[in-house]
């Protein structure tokens, strides 16, 4: 099932900020221009019209031929509801490759609030990605992605994906 509504995608690194517009319906959001805002509050009406889900996704949908942009190598993925709070931090993070423990031993770094940490995907597979479980439906506001500063090819082809329950694309 689709919702309708917008959510913003914000994507970090120490040497430019990038933006994109999250909406029901279509392809996952490509990461694409912008900079980050503050919290605005919100009417109940556009609170009703944001996307809700239960897992959110940051990775590569597509086959990279190039294998040093096939990898996802982020510091923090924020996810913050109608009030601003940050509803990823410290919840259960998947991969898509959890078979190299040197990996799959980061993956909590992605919501741990530090910045200096490490969550990166790796192995041979294509299409590699990162998950963070909300512990339930969650109405989504801002998803933002904090990236390796010396490692910005990884952004290559990255999107942000959110899914329900039974992990139907939202």
């Amino acid at each position: 099932p689709m919702l309708a509504g917008v959510g913003l995608l914000m994507v970090c690194c120490s040497s430019a900020s990038v933006a994109a517009n999250m909406m029901g319906g279509g392809d996952p959001a490509p990461v694409t221009g912008g900079t980050e805002d503050s919290p605005v509050p919100m009417t109940d009406e556009e609170i009703a019209l944001l996307p809700q889900a239960v897992y959110v996704r940051v990775g590569k949908t597509v086959d990279i031929t190039n294998q040093e942009h096939r990898f996802i190598n982020l510091t923090e993925v924020e996810v913050f509801d109608e009030k601003g709070k940050n509803i990823a931090l410290n919840r259960p993070v998947s991969m898509s490759d959890a078979s190299n423990p040197d990996y799959a031993s980061l993956i909590g770094n992605l919501v741990d609030d530090d910045l200096t940490s490490i969550a990166r995907t790796g192995g041979t597979t294509q299409k590699h990605w990162l998950e963070i479980n909300l512990g339930g439906i969650k109405r989504i506001h801002k998803v933002v992605v904090h990236s390796k500063s010396d490692t910005p090819h990884n952004l290559n082809k990255l999107k942000v994906m959110l899914y329900g329950t039974d992990h139907t694309w939202m």
